[in-house]
């Protein structure tokens, strides 16, 4: 994915809020509680990240990034899936001083299924 493309996005939000998690008590706070709520009946957290997801991968299809094949929302809740699990291990594994770098390995994992390469 080249610079300032939506894959590129993708990658670099990802990344930005890996940082947040291990930096940012506030955004740790956030996400726990919005786990914890979804064992309690409560919302689904993760739809709008799901959906702004989504549209960042059918832009890439529009502009050739993402493959034809793949369908952005099967696509989408599969990279927020990853990123949530990832950052549940990294927690329980390190504190999270592991998440950035289990991050870019996801994205090394899920980007070949989905971005043109180049």
């Amino acid at each position: 994915a080249q610079e300032g493309s939506p894959l590129q996005s993708l990658v670099d939000g990802g990344q930005q809020f890996a940082f947040a998690l291990r930096h940012n008590a506030m955004a740790r706070a956030g996400t726990r509680l919005s786990i914890e709520g979804v064992f309690l009946g409560g919302p689904h957290p993760w739809g709008d990240w799901i959906d702004a997801t989504a549209r960042m991968l059918e832009l890439g299809k529009e502009r050739g990034e993402v493959l034809p094949h793949v369908d952005p929302m099967v696509s989408a809740k599969v990279i927020v899936a990853s990123f949530t699990g990832i950052q549940l291990i990294s927690e329980a594994d390190s504190g999270r001083a592991d998440l950035r770098e289990q991050v870019a390995e996801m994205w090394r994992h899920l980007l070949p299924s989905i971005a043109h390469p180049g």
